[in-house]
């Protein structure tokens, strides 16, 4: 029955909708351990967004920490900017990019001021 719910879970990953973590079912578990990627959010274009998608593998599930920081290091200070999704190699990357904006537009930024 878990394998079922996985499988499920997988296919609809930030398809129509962005999967939030705290949406999920709360038998699928998370692991949170993994190494880490910082990508700077101002300078992540949809084409950048469909390239990531697809490198990941069919069993990956990959989940998105969207956060800011001054200095461009995850072990620095920083600012979460949304709640944690997931993705997969599934996963509409336009529905990313409009989050991106919505995002950017909420935090009236400039981003001639970011590095």
């Amino acid at each position: 029955m878990i394998r079922k719910i996985t499988i499920n879970i997988m296919k609809n990953l930030t398809q129509t909708h962005i999967s939030f973590l705290s949406t999920i079912n709360r038998n699928f578990e998370v692991d949170k351990s993994g190494k880490y990627h910082y990508l700077n959010l101002y300078k992540i274009e949809l084409k950048n967004i469909a390239y990531f998608i697809n490198k990941i593998k069919d069993d990956e599930i990959i989940l998105i920490f969207p956060f800011i920081t001054t200095t461009e290091r995850p072990t620095d200070p920083y600012l979460r900017l949304s709640d944690q999704f997931l993705v997969t190699n599934k996963s509409n990357p336009e529905l990313i990019t409009e989050l991106k904006e919505v995002i950017i537009i909420d935090l009236d930024y400039n981003p001639q001021y970011s590095k």
